[in-house]
């Protein structure tokens, strides 16, 4: 599972958040059309786990609207990360291996 783990971040169509993920993360990270489990299709922005931890360590102090959702294997439905502050304990325990880097 943890190699296969995607992370996509909602910013639920504020401007703000938009902006600060589009300023932070890579040209191509915006996916288009992504089936989210309420049934709605959104663009969402895939980043990688390190960064999904840091999105959640500043929300509050920037004030960033989104939802964070997680997809276990290529071509199944993403679903919702309801406890983003747990994120952290998987990596740490080897459960979930954050998305490679590019630099």
């Amino acid at each position: 599972m943890a190699e296969d783990t995607v992370w996509y971040v909602d910013p639920r169509g504020d401007k703000y958040t938009i902006s600060v993920l589009e300023n932070n993360l890579e040209t191509d990270s915006l996916c288009r059309d992504k089936i989210c489990p309420d049934g709605q299709i959104r663009d969402v922005f895939k980043c990688s786990c390190t960064f999904a931890i840091h999105l959640n360590r500043v929300r509050q102090k920037v004030d960033l609207t989104y939802r964070l959702y997680y997809e276990v294997a290529a071509g199944k439905q993403i679903r919702e990360w309801p406890f983003p502050e747990k994120i952290k304990a998987l990596v740490a325990a080897n459960q979930l291996r954050p998305w490679p880097r590019r630099d």
